[in-house]
């Protein structure tokens, strides 16, 4: 009889929970203070029922305000204020996840690396604000494309000036028709721009074929990057380079 009446909450009971969660959350951190020296002096007067009912709801509402804490800090991680892309951060943390989500696109996943060109120059040429606009309009236009494709497929901002696109079931084909529309409609946001017309350097990888891991895959589309921006810039390189090998 004991162990029913101490595990089940009496309707009262959770009544009162209730009520007490609700004063908790509309005082301030002053009259919290007042609340737990109240709940300690009535602890010691042995009046162990309230007591208990009291430190079982400040648990719950602490946890409760510890995991929208959490909520909160990851949704400021994981996208980045400009652009509107997925930040670094984020994409580390599920970067093998994402990978994984090959298998369920036929096997194909393709790494989209793009770097804009000459954005030192606008920064010092026309300033900061010019530079912070051209990075919201090239995440404008990212995001638009991307729509046309579906959702599953992400957009990070991977430092800078740089972006990565992970294109779920995409062939090298249809990723490099994905830059070419990326790069043509960014040219034509732009060219409305005090800055003018701005382009992009662009390198692919795909898997599985320029690499089975996340290293290996971005390692290959930064080369082609580089690549790309040897021979001038505006281009998107995808094929018929010399691949870095896998790693471990």
């Amino acid at each position: 009889m004991r162990g029913n009446a101490t595990t089940t909450m009496l309707p009262a009971d959770e009544r009162r929970l209730e009520a007490l969660i609700g004063q908790w959350r509309a005082l301030s951190g002053t009259d919290r203070a007042e609340v737990l020296k109240d709940i300690h002096s009535r602890a010691r007067r042995a009046d162990i029922r309230s007591y208990l009912m009291d430190s079982l709801y400040l648990l719950f509402c602490e946890k409760d305000a510890e995991s929208k804490k959490a909520e909160a800090e990851n949704e400021v991680l994981k996208y980045d204020s400009l652009s509107g892309a997925a930040t670094r951060t984020y994409y580390d943390r599920n970067a093998d996840h994402i990978l994984g989500r090959a298998q369920s696109y036929g096997g194909t996943q393709a790494y989209v690396l793009v770097d804009i060109d000459d954005f030192k120059t606008v920064n010092d040429k026309y300033g900061h604000p010019a530079g912070d606009d051209l990075l919201r309009t090239f995440g404008d236009v990212a995001r638009s494309v991307l729509s046309e494709l579906g959702s599953t497929n992400l957009f990070v901002r991977n430092g800078g000036d740089e972006f990565l696109f992970v294109l779920d079931g995409a062939s090298r084909d249809s990723a490099e028709a994905f830059a070419e529309e990326l790069q043509h409609r960014f040219k034509d946001e732009t060219s409305r721009r005090e800055y003018a017309v701005q382009t992009f350097s662009c390198g692919i990888a795909l898997y599985s074929q320029d690499g089975a891991d996340v290293q290996t895959l971005i390692r290959n589309a930064d080369r082609r990057v580089y690549l790309a921006k040897k021979s001038g810039g505006d281009c998107i390189r995808s094929r018929n380079l010399e691949l870095i090998s896998q790693t471990g």
